[in-house]
């Protein structure tokens, strides 16, 4: 008897510990969306997915130009702020069994919202850029007691009297920020990209210093040193001679204008969301980490200015004078990317079209997630490696250019009649227009060089 409620006993544990197990989470893969490459808030949209403030949606999308209703703002609130507690949701369009009903409890409860007088809550409704900036002004606590200036924004007199209070705290804090052609739109509906962006800046830390009109800012001679994060928010902007201990932004409300940045060191990360074809002058500056998300934008480096990496989310033209140096180029999205000067690497990572225009660059690899990327070598440039790992790959090289080592681990055009020096061909549906000056095909690989269909022998 005894022995057998000893096996009951054990039988029972090894059930609960079987409970148990199952009911451990398991650590979340990270999420892949499908629509936001090269978008302007890329980078704000993947870091609030992965957070899990807002979810993409099954498909793999994120629809970032979609609009955002009350409901769903006050989940992404509540979960970026990690408000639980619950208050009241006695209104007249919330029921018990609706979604969201537990997050309008918990933002009643955070106090950042109180429905409409007439006692409903119009969950489902489009939220408006002036109720999110009330939503966010309250659930951070903002200072309100004074009423900023909205002249900057040309459609000042639109916005609605009961939100100027909190649109002027949150642009202060530089997490609302208007459009490229001045205005606010106060009004319109905020969209899902838009929404991400916000929260984004709500969870990082205010900038030390915001430049938010035209002019030259910093010492004429000598330097200084602003401790945290620096925001250029306006077109027009010169900052020199300053040393950036935090992360440099150039905000999206920069437009197409242009902004130099003068022998100014930053040790975080630089962001580019805005500038235009002519725009973003790097000056004998000392960059570590750069981020473009802006489409069509002009880098251009100049006077011994160094940067470790330039991430290009988007596409745009990099210059580097003779002097300065730019140690890695990563093109992570598709696009147009123009590359002009010396280089050391270039690592495609997406279908995207990369142009070495002049210049020299001393590797270019084309990552396997890159099918059907294409490499454009122009006369005068000099491009000592390419590897391509990438199905569909397509390498260009023109009358006047030179590319003096070609690995193609994946099946791989080349066209053009520019020289080629070595060629080493290890995966078949390899086709070369050109004839290198020497060739290695592996052996049992079948490839055309020059006209001529081969079969490798690997040596």
């Amino acid at each position: 008897m005894r022995k057998k409620k000893l096996l009951s006993v054990i039988i029972a544990l090894m059930f609960m510990l079987t409970i148990v197990a199952v009911a451990v989470p398991q650590a979340e893969a990270a999420v892949t969306l499908t629509d936001i490459n090269g978008h302007w808030a890329q980078t704000q949209i993947q870091s609030m997915v992965d957070k899990g403030v807002i979810n993409g949606y099954p498909d793999g999308s994120f629809k970032p130009e979609n609009s955002i209703t009350r409901a769903e703002f006050m989940a992404m609130i509540n979960r970026a702020y990690g408000f639980t507690s619950s208050g009241t949701t006695h209104f007249s369009d919330v029921k018990s069994t609706d979604w969201f009903a537990s997050e309008i409890a918990k933002a009643t409860a955070a106090g950042y919202i109180n429905g409409y007088p007439d006692g409903s809550m119009k969950p489902n409704a489009n939220i408006s850029r002036q109720e999110a900036a009330v939503m966010i002004a309250k659930a951070t606590k903002l200072d309100v007691s004074m009423v900023g200036d909205l002249s900057k924004f040309s459609d000042a007199a639109g916005i609605a009297t009961w939100s100027k209070a909190y649109i002027a705290a949150c642009v202060k804090a530089s997490f609302i920020n208007g459009y490229p052609d001045g205005t606010f739109k106060a009004v319109n509906n905020i969209k899902r990209s838009e929404a991400a962006v916000i929260i984004a800046n709500t969870m990082t830390p205010a900038p030390a210093a915001t430049y938010a009109q035209t002019g030259t800012f910093g010492p004429a001679t000598g330097d200084v040193t602003i401790n945290g994060n620096v925001l250029i928010s306006a077109a027009g902007v010169t900052l020199q001679n300053t040393i950036i201990t935090g992360n440099l932004t150039i905000s999206q409300s920069v437009g197409e204008g242009n902004v130099t940045l003068k022998n100014v060191t930053v040790k975080g990360t630089t962001y580019i969301n805005g500038g235009g074809a002519h725009s973003i002058s790097v000056d004998g500056c000392e960059l570590g980490n750069v981020v473009s998300n802006k489409t069509g934008v002009h880098i251009s480096c100049v006077n011994g200015t160094t940067i470790v990496t330039v991430t290009l989310a988007s596409g745009a033209t990099v210059d580097v004078a003779a002097g300065s140096t730019i140690e890695g180029v990563t093109v992570s999205t598709t696009g147009e990317v123009t590359l002009n000067g010396k280089f050391a690497t270039v690592t495609i990572q997406s279908n995207a079209a990369v142009t070495v225009a002049s210049g020299t660059v001393e590797s270019i690899t084309i990552d396997a997630t890159a099918a059907n990327a294409v490499v454009n070598i122009a006369s005068g440039a000099t491009v000592t490696n390419v590897t391509t790992n990438a199905a569909g790959s397509v390498i260009n090289v023109v009358s006047g250019a030179t590319l003096t080592h070609l690995v193609a681990d994946a099946p791989t055009t080349v066209t053009g009649t520019g020289t080629i020096t070595n060629a080493t061909v290890n995966s078949a549906g390899v086709t070369i227009a050109q004839t290198p000056t020497n060739t290695t095909i592996a052996s049992g690989v079948v490839s055309t060089v020059g006209g001529t269909t081969t079969t490798g022998t690997g040596t």
